[in-house]
């Protein structure tokens, strides 16, 4: 309720009295009712009835409203001059200091400023017009015929995905759990040991079959193992490694430094000895430049080595296996020895494997007996046709140069009775020729 010397606001200490009044009235009558005595044939109602709570409520209200015509008779200094200890308008009760209003504070507050004007905000940008949306396109209905087409193809990209997921699974096995090594098998014809070769190549049993590194054991039985010429390294099903192992074919040996190193026909530099090896051909007039074990043999001359390839491999195409040595110190007129007795002089390095097959077949025919000895000259074996053995006269042979006609030979009578005619020194002389064939 508000105290009227305040201007009709709350005072807490107005309402702090009242309500001590008013509870010490009610401790001394409890129910307050107009008269003490109801009327006659009036039903008494209970005590703290909602009639009662109102009719206090009411009676209350009353007091409160001649409490404060009383307090707004006095005079404003009599209120302020009261003791703190109370006084008997007051029931005897202390005041209670005042407080400020809630929401009022205490502190002098100062003018507050005017606000500024706020600035208008900018008109917002007129929407976008939307975008017209495309027309969708109506798929166009499918014949019978290219649903069938669509549907074969979309099985084929099926079965195709399939194969492809199989077959990786099947390498992806085979690399890591199959296909394990359990046997290393050496074939072909070497001086070489299975042992050796094995060792050599660094092959493992107990490993992948398809991660083996087959070329780098190749080359490293190459390098090593130098008589070797040619390495092939198979895989066999479930788990076998085969070796096939092929001896190089040795040309002969050329004297280099204190002794000889033997020389494959491939032109690796095979062993270097202090002597010339049995049945190994001398090789005369080549000139080396660097040489080492295993590897490939530089001769001051490169044409040297294409001439000692070709010579050796005519002679093995041929079988001719009796060389004991090749001459290839004038590059003009190359020659070989066959068996230490007959020289074969093949002239200018042309044509030389028909040359070589010549001589073979000369050498089979029988009409150069095994003790003679002398030179067949095959210089003009292509031209002619024909080859002349000229013997040694210092040993027992034949008496008479002797002239061998191929028989393959495609060259006339006429002509070949004309080339005889220009034949050596020993034949224009007018002697006969009876071993002629």
């Amino acid at each position: 309720m508000g105290n009227p010397r305040n201007g009709g606001k709350k005072d807490y200490n107005f309402d702090y009295f009242e309500r001590m009044n008013q509870k010490q009235q009610e401790q001394q009558n409890p129910i307050s009712r107009g008269s003490s005595d109801p009327p006659q044939g009036h039903r008494q109602r209970p005590p703290n009835s909602p009639a009662d709570r109102r009719q206090q409520r009411n009676a209350a209200a009353q007091r409160n409203r001649n409490a404060a015509r009383q307090v707004a008779q006095r005079s404003p200094d009599a209120d302020r001059t009261r003791s703190a200890s109370g006084s008997p308008r007051d029931g005897g009760l202390p005041r209670k200091p005042e407080r400020p209003e809630r929401g009022v504070s205490s502190r002098p507050q100062e003018p507050r400023q005017p606000k500024a004007a706020k600035k208008p905000r900018p008109a917002p940008p007129p929407p976008k017009p939307p975008k017209p949306k495309k027309p969708k396109k109506e798929k166009p209905s499918l014949s019978p015929e290219q649903r069938r087409k669509r549907r074969r193809r979309n099985w084929i990209l099926f079965y195709i995905s399939l194969f492809l997921v199989v077959v990786t699974a099947g390498v992806i096995l085979s690399l890591t759990v199959l296909f394990h090594v359990d046997e290393i098998m050496v074939t072909g014809e070497s001086r070489y040991t299975q042992e050796e070769i094995v060792q050599v190549s660094q092959l493992k049993t107990g490993e992948n079959l398809f991660m083996t590194d087959t070329q780098g054991a190749a080359e490293r039985i190459q390098s090593s193992l130098p008589y070797v010429g040619s390495v092939k390294i198979s895989r066999k099903l479930p788990g076998t490694l085969v070796i096939q192992v092929d001896d190089v074919m040795v040309a002969g040996a050329v004297q280099y430094g204190d002794g000889y190193l033997v020389v494959g026909a491939n032109g690796k530099a095979l062993e270097q000895v202090p002597y010339l090896p049995e049945g190994c051909a001398s090789i005369v007039g080549a000139k080396l430049s660097q040489a080492e074990i295993g590897k490939m043999v530089q001769y001051a001359d490169e044409e040297q080595t294409e001439l000692i390839q070709k010579l050796t491999m005519a002679a093995e195409e041929n079988e001719l296996d009796k060389v004991t040595q090749i001459d290839i110190s004038d590059p003009y007129n190359v020659k070989l020895v066959y068996d230490g007795r007959i020289t074969l002089a093949f002239g200018l390095p042309t044509d030389l494997e028909y040359k070589v097959r010549f001589a073979q077949s000369v050498l089979n025919t029988g009409k150069i007996l095994e003790t003679d000895k002398g030179v067949l000259d095959l210089s003009l074996a292509k031209e002619m046709s024909k080859a002349y053995f000229d013997p040694d006269y210092t040993v027992s042979s034949s008496s008479s140069q002797t002239v061998f006609q191929d028989p393959n030979s495609s060259v006339s009578s006429s002509s070949a009775s004309s080339l005889t005619s220009s034949a050596p020194a020993s034949q224009a002389s007018g002697q006969s020729n009876p071993n002629a064939a």
